[in-house]
């Protein structure tokens, strides 16, 4: 796994754009490797990577995986953040 983070680093470096990184979410199964796709979706400051962000808050079935998605919208501006933070406490 730690491999597995370094070539996310290297790619995300490169520039890998977001749909990349939601791609490669959907598509892996390990929770670190999760957690580090979720740090750059968060970097990206796209539209779509805080779509992603928001779905994996309430989608996501592993709790640090989520906490992590927590942790990035509770820091984030974004007004969809702040609803979908609200909304999860519903």
């Amino acid at each position: 796994t730690a491999q597995r983070r370094r070539a996310l680093d290297q790619a995300t470096r490169a520039g890998a754009g977001v749909g990349a990184l939601v791609t490669l979410y959907d598509a892996v199964s390990d929770h670190a490797l999760k957690s580090a796709l979720v740090s750059a979706l968060a970097r990206s400051g796209e539209r779509a990577a805080m779509d992603k962000l928001i779905a994996i808050v309430t989608g996501e079935t592993n709790v640090e995986v989520r906490r992590r998605a927590i942790s990035v919208l509770a820091s984030s501006d974004d007004p969809r953040a702040r609803e979908a933070l609200k909304n999860i406490g519903e």
